[in-house]
């Protein structure tokens, strides 16, 4: 949650700078911080490495790259970290096709969250007390097929003709970068996370 305040603000000046306030929905505003806050706490819940932790496991163990990697699926059963990586990826597979478009075809959401998956588990090579473990992947995926699944439920085909609060294809000059927004709410928090 230290990134999140940060993140806000950033986000909050570059809302201002690359467009009107007018182009924007509440329903998208809205939208975007609440993507940006769960990006914040997910990176916080895994244990996102930060350059202080690496300057202490430097200072005091010689290194930051600490592989310990599980590859066999539920070697040690069924455990209930395994549940809550399922329920912390249901609002990434959620929010993502309703706030964008493009992430509103099944595949690239499940593509999407993937990526930030095997990026997250990347990112564990380099903490001290994390591991790399494939329950993660699989069971983050799974939390994104539950999120899009969830969308489909509640909006089906009414999303892609974009509902008044949540459209995100209004005519602005500046829809192409709207569409690309999810870069920024993702970079934010991982740069803010390391840095701080």
């Amino acid at each position: 949650m230290t990134a999140l305040l940060p993140a806000a603000v950033l986000l909050t000046a570059y809302f201002f700078v690359t467009r009107s306030r007018q182009y924007r929905s509440v329903g998208v505003l809205i939208g975007s911080y609440l993507l940006l806050a769960y990006f914040s706490i997910t990176l916080e819940i895994i244990g996102f490495p930060s350059l202080r932790e690496w300057q202490a496991s430097l200072t005091h163990y010689g290194s930051i790259f600490n592989p310990v990697v599980n590859f066999i699926p539920f070697s040690d059963g069924y455990q209930v970290f395994d549940t809550l990586n399922l329920v912390l990826f249901v609002p990434l597979g959620f929010l993502l096709p309703l706030l964008y478009k493009q992430f509103q075809p099944f595949g690239k959401t499940l593509l999407f969250g993937i990526l930030f998956t095997i990026g997250i588990e990347v990112s564990q090579l380099f903490t001290l007390h994390r591991a790399t473990d494939i329950n993660d992947l699989i069971m983050n995926t799974l939390g994104v097929i539950v999120g899009w699944l969830m969308y489909r439920l509640f909006f089906g085909k009414k999303v892609s003709k974009q509902s008044e609060l949540f459209n995100t294809e209004e005519p602005t000059p500046n829809r192409h970068s709207q569409s690309f927004d999810w870069v920024i709410l993702l970079i934010l928090p991982i740069l803010i996370t390391f840095l701080i």
